[in-house]
């Protein structure tokens, strides 16, 4: 909530990539590391069960009960926040009704581009088969280069290319997709950012609680939904990319939108010293122009992982004065498989915990003359690329938005 750790990292470009997940660089900062069994093993203490996977059961819950809540909850996170950006390639992309089959794991298309046979990269603008009919007449009797992209008439997992390809091609996609298969007795990385795995496990904890029978337990499983909506709708608040700088040249973070408008064909341009970044979700930055064979390093200050402690000589790192708020709060969470009375007489010291973000989000506002403008990359990606209703999204407060 208090977006509290940032760092600088740095990696090397690879000639003529132009698409980066920062989770997965060497000496990244913001690596996926949560697996499924350190929440399995979270969820069963909050149950009060055996920590331990795979888990014999009771008379309330199962071994499969628990996998399934989490797997659930892990792919609504994906869908709902957009935070996770995956990039692919798809070959074979000329179809006689241009239409192409999605791979199952896709949720949801976010960016498609046509890379045809003559080696060119053309962006499909979203779009519906209604439009095309009203600006584009014809579209399905007479191939032409590509423009626009549909999901709305196709089947399930399945993308309308607008009008049919002319050249044969590929289609260069990013997209939110669901992740692996969960099995916490192996130990699956969930594929989330780490520091919001915590939602994950209170939307897994929200299903458990609202079961038929004796796992029934409406006090609990109401506070698990409330702490599951706070989650998104910070998770959709959240960034992870400040400030960028390449080869020692300070660089604005654009987003991928920003990136296909005001620098149209960037990924046609011959290979150069690239000089713009563009930031989708969380984790996908793209670099244009492509890089050539020269050695290029991408600096960036972020929004880290907060570090763990794992050694009992390892530093917390927050300040002494908000330790006895942690200290309250972790009995907090410790209380929750009390529930009842005694649980909810420690509702304070999650306000407190609340109140001690807030505090922090407030002391940045005031450090930085245009908070705003630092923290709205992902943000304004989402806004771009409307994924709800609504174009922007309620914040929760002010003092929450983007973490400052």
């Amino acid at each position: 909530m208090a977006a509290w750790y940032r760092d600088r990292m740095s990696f090397s470009t690879t000639s003529p990539v132009t698409w980066y997940d920062l989770s997965a660089q060497a000496g990244t900062l913001i690596p996926y590391t949560v697996t499924d069994t350190a929440l399995f093993e979270t969820i069963e203490y909050h149950l009060l069960e055996p920590a331990v996977a795979p888990y014999a059961g009771s008379e309330m819950f199962t071994n499969a009960d628990l996998v399934n809540a989490l797997q659930k909850r892990r792919d609504q996170f994906l869908l709902e926040t957009g935070s996770v950006i995956t990039h692919s390639t798809l070959g074979g992309a000329q179809t006689s009704n241009g239409r192409v089959a999605l791979p199952d794991t896709v949720i949801e298309v976010r960016r498609a581009a046509y890379f045809d046979s003559n080696g060119l990269y053309t962006t499909l603008w979203r779009s519906s088969e209604s439009e095309a009919n009203a600006f584009q007449y014809g579209w399905l009797n007479a191939a032409a280069p590509p423009s626009v992209y549909s999901v709305v008439e196709p089947a399930p997992v399945t993308i309308q290319i607008i009008p049919i390809p002319s050249l044969a091609g590929s289609l260069d996609l990013l997209t939110i997709s669901a992740g692996a298969a969960l099995n916490p007795s192996a130990g699956v990385v969930l594929g989330v950012p780490d520091d919001f795995a915590w939602v994950v496990k209170w939307g897994a904890l929200c299903d458990l609680l609202t079961r038929d029978g004796q796992a029934s337990d409406p006090l609990r499983a109401q506070y698990c939904q409330k702490r599951w909506v706070e989650g998104i709708r910070l998770a959709k608040l959240s960034t992870t990319v400040i400030t960028g700088n390449i080869d020692g040249n300070n660089v604005p973070i654009n987003s991928v939108f920003d990136m296909d408008t005001a620098y149209s064909g960037w990924q046609n341009n011959p290979l150069a010293n690239p000089s713009i970044l563009g930031l989708a979700g969380m984790n996908m930055l793209a670099i244009a122009d492509p890089p050539n064979a020269a050695a290029h390093t991408i600096q960036l200050d972020l929004l880290r992982n907060m570090p763990v402690p794992i050694l009992l000589t390892d530093n917390i790192q927050v300040g002494r004065e908000e330790l006895d708020v942690i200290t309250d709060y972790s009995e907090h969470l410790a209380a929750v498989k009390m529930g009842g009375a005694e649980f909810m007489e420690t509702m304070p010291a999650y306000e407190r915990m609340v109140a001690l973000a807030r505090k922090q989000n407030e002391r940045w506002r005031a450090f930085s003359r245009f908070p705003e403008d630092e923290h709205d990359r992902a943000r304004r990606e989402r806004e771009q690329v409307r994924r709800d209703a609504h174009e922007k999204e309620e914040p929760m407060a002010a003092d929450m938005v983007g973490g400052v």
